[in-house]
């Protein structure tokens, strides 16, 4: 008989040493996800029997899908908690996974995610001390993580590797920007002897999209805390009231009517330079992100 601990709402299950954690009323999709002993019309197992099937693929299987009512068992290629996995809530279905501390994208760990639109204070949700959804993760909606996430109702992800950033041994910084779940924009960084607002510089800077050499330009604003409500900021623009303003990055974080790229509403809003070259933000020529997001590797 294999050990199994219940708690509302979730479940902990150890099998073959595998330890799956559950969450009721989710289940990853998308995955290329299979039963490998499902033939024909019975593929009624029980939950500890398809944990079993899980472990015996651990090659393959990092999650599985679990519906109680008829036994269906589905076992995934990914897992819940992680930047990139397609999920959907259903109350059928519960996931079982792996405990979760950490939301991942490939090698890297994801520190913060903010949705456009949002409503929120881009700046003032980074820099805010002491929230860290990481410290309950598997408690957390996985659309507050999610690069699918973009809606209102998940504004932002803070991790604690926001505070803790100094001593966490942070060998490199990316910078990514999503729509529709794909990344459209993506900065690395060097991240060594960094702190958490002084990593996104020109300085700093490893590798980004356009063809031209940054690092030959020089721009005038190259920082997180950009200018006034502009942050994020990447531009050559010397005076802040010039909407002549060629740039490759501005995060607008507050309602402002000074130049038409300002305007753009509902707050805050992630404006990119689409082209090879950078943009001027002025004719409008730029991309609208839905999702902006932060990861980190450690040395």
């Amino acid at each position: 008989m294999f050990p199994l601990l219940l708690f509302t709402g979730l479940a902990l299950i150890i099998v073959h040493g595998e330890l799956y954690r559950g969450r009721e009323g989710y289940r990853v999709i998308g995955t290329g996800g299979s039963n490998p002993e499902c033939c024909g019309s019975d593929c009624s197992l029980s939950r500890s029997a398809c944990a079993v099937l899980c472990s015996r693929e651990n090659s393959t299987c990092k999650s599985f899908n679990y519906k109680a009512a008829d036994g269906s068992c589905v076992l995934n290629q990914e897992e819940l908690y992680a930047f990139d996995a397609l999920f959907e809530e259903t109350p059928a279905w519960a996931y079982y996974g792996p405990i979760a501390n950490e939301v991942s994208s490939s090698q890297w760990t994801l520190v913060f995610k903010a949705v456009s639109g949002s409503g929120i204070n881009f700046i003032e949700s980074w820099q805010q001390p002491g929230v860290a959804h990481d410290q309950d993760l598997t408690n957390q909606n996985p659309a507050y993580f999610s690069k699918y996430g973009a809606s209102s109702s998940y504004p932002f992800y803070r991790s604690h590797w926001l505070d803790d950033w100094s001593t966490a041994g942070i060998k490199e910084v990316k910078l990514g920007l999503y729509e529709n779940g794909t990344e459209v924009m993506a900065m690395t960084f060097d991240g060594v002897g960094s702190s958490r607002d002084d990593w996104f510089s020109h300085a700093r800077l490893r590798t980004h999209p356009y063809t031209v050499d940054l690092a030959a330009f020089s721009p005038t604003f190259f920082s997180l805390q950009g200018q006034l409500y502009r942050k994020f900021y990447i531009s050559m623009s010397a005076v802040f009231n010039n909407c002549d303003n060629f740039g490759w990055l501005i995060v607008e974080n507050k309602d402002t009517n000074l130049c038409i790229f300002d305007k753009e509403s509902p707050k805050p809003q992630f404006l990119y330079a689409r082209g090879s070259e950078g943009t001027d933000f002025i004719n409008q020529v730029y991309g609208k992100a839905e999702v902006l997001a932060v990861f980190v590797k450690f040395s």
